[in-house]
């Protein structure tokens, strides 16, 4: 978090269920991040952006705040990109634990699963 906090722009990548291992790395206290150089590769303008995701915001840190044990970075948005083809379920971490959205977890409008 001081890392991303100090910096001026960051990159955000919207992940898919298959791009778990992906998020479980980033989500890993204490490990090299970027030690497998054929994960990732750097933009042109320097920030390090990992293969094969479903895409991807460069933007720039416009504010943050604690909320909690927790920091919420606002960014404004610079530059996107996107993976052709891919189509697989939304990545989200619930409850400590990782899940693809896809059908099974629609809810209908009164709120339960459809």
């Amino acid at each position: 978090a001081p890392t991303i906090r100090a910096a001026q722009t960051v990159v955000v990548h919207l992940l898919d269920a298959d791009d778990v291992e992906i998020a479980k790395l980033a989500a890993t206290h204490g490990v090299d991040r970027f030690a497998d150089t054929s994960s990732w590769s750097r933009l042109p303008t320097g920030e390090p952006r990992y293969h094969g995701t479903r895409a991807w915001i460069r933007g720039k840190t416009v504010s943050s705040m604690d909320a909690g044990d927790a920091t919420i970075i606002a960014v404004e948005a610079l530059e996107v990109g996107a993976a052709e083809g891919k189509s697989a379920d939304p990545l989200v971490y619930h409850a400590r634990t990782w899940h693809g959205l896809g059908d099974h977890s629609k809810l209908d409008p009164t709120g339960g699963r459809i």
